[in-house]
């Protein structure tokens, strides 16, 4: 046992695991604080996020809506862990996504296609646009050697007000200001038998698409000459250049494909989840894609799973707080993702801790 303990791989897939318990351990104690039973809220959670009640499936619906929001937390979690491996942190996914679902919004309201065009249309324009909104933090990344954090955040801001002067100028709503007019029937990724057979969840072709994107990061990163140079740079810069590697090159590719991951989250959001866009709202998705990335380890599997995994937290969330007898904080489900985040981040601190646990030697025990 100590043996296995001591394997950095062990390790690796010992830290995500902690990172839940202790968040499902607050979530315990938040619960027991406003006097509720922990068994009951967890209960309720399942209940609300998988429809499951005494082990039977009472609603299909649920499923629908577990899938339908962990499709974008899916392909968040890809674009933030395809920078990561090249030791870069994009944390402006959340305005790549943004500029995606606008292009896709734009082009989905403002022009008339048959579906069988319109719908691959929309997704690959949102996919240029994630891409060209990543390429300032890139390029000053990559040439200037630009923090790409302060850089990435503050192009989440431009973009919110690139999202609001566009839709107030071009495709506002004639109901209300503060969003875009619903996208034509066309180019929506709704899909009719999709959402029957899900009881009428907004269940989307955006699935698909997220899935397809797992499997084509693996294989890039696992399996291509291209993939092994971007987790090269990852690893070490210097070494990489000297190995003939454009490490420049690379870090450009890199930020751009996490944005043209973000934009294709975009449109499955902003044409799946919903049917317009709203000014003055970041998406949240890009943030919660870090702790996909952390907790999934990087890998394609991982982040399908991270990604299932958070939308159960999310989608349980009401169901916990409205059947509890006396009433819990809406921020139960948000500060057990945040103690997530917080010992994802802090994985190597468990590391360091078992390891040190594992070497120690028993009293008496042979020196």
């Amino acid at each position: 046992m100590r043996e296995w303990l001591k394997k950095e791989k062990t390790l690796d897939l010992i830290a995500p695991f902690a990172a839940v318990l202790f968040g499902l351990l607050v979530g315990v104690l938040l619960i027991l604080f406003t006097k509720n039973s922990p068994a009951e809220g967890f209960k309720y959670l399942v209940q609300g996020s998988t429809g499951l009640k005494n082990g039977e499936l009472q609603n299909l619906e649920k499923i629908g809506k577990l899938l339908l929001t962990a499709t974008p937390l899916m392909l968040a979690g890809l674009a933030v862990a395809f920078s990561f491996r090249t030791g870069i942190f994009n944390i402006g996914v959340s305005g790549q996504m943004l500029i995606g679902g606008l292009a896709a919004t734009v082009v989905g309201t403002q022009f008339e296609m048959a579906r069988a065009i319109h719908v691959p249309v929309v997704i690959l324009v949102a996919t240029i646009a994630g891409a060209c909104w990543a390429f300032v933090p890139a390029i000053l990344k990559a040439k200037y050697r630009v923090n790409e954090v302060v850089t990435t955040i503050m192009m989440n801001y431009v973009a919110l007000e690139v999202v609001s002067y566009t839709v107030r100028n071009w495709i506002q709503s004639p109901h209300f200001d503060t969003e875009s007019m619903k996208v034509l029937p066309s180019a929506t990724l709704r899909v009719e038998w999709l959402q029957n057979a899900f009881d009428g969840a907004n269940l989307n072709i955006g699935l698909f698409i997220a899935l397809i994107a797992a499997v084509v990061y693996a294989f890039v990163l696992n399996r291509t000459t291209f993939g092994y140079e971007l987790k090269a740079v990852g690893f070490n810069k210097d070494a990489s250049e000297y190995a003939g590697i454009k490490v420049n090159t690379r870090i450009l590719h890199s930020l751009m494909i996490s944005g043209a991951l973000a934009g294709l989250a975009g449109v499955t959001f902003y044409l799946g989840n919903t049917d317009h866009i709203a000014i003055g709202k970041l998406p949240t998705y890009g943030f919660d894609g870090i702790v996909i990335a952390l907790l999934g380890l990087n890998s394609a599997i991982g982040i399908v799973l991270a990604s299932l995994l958070l939308a159960f937290f999310k989608v349980g969330a009401g169901a916990v707080k409205a059947n509890l007898v006396n009433n819990v904080p809406n921020q139960l489900v948000p500060m057990m993702i945040s103690v997530i985040i917080y010992f994802s981040a802090t994985g190597s601190l468990f590391k360091n801790v078992i390891k040190k646990l594992v070497s120690t030697k028993k009293k008496g025990g042979a020196k």
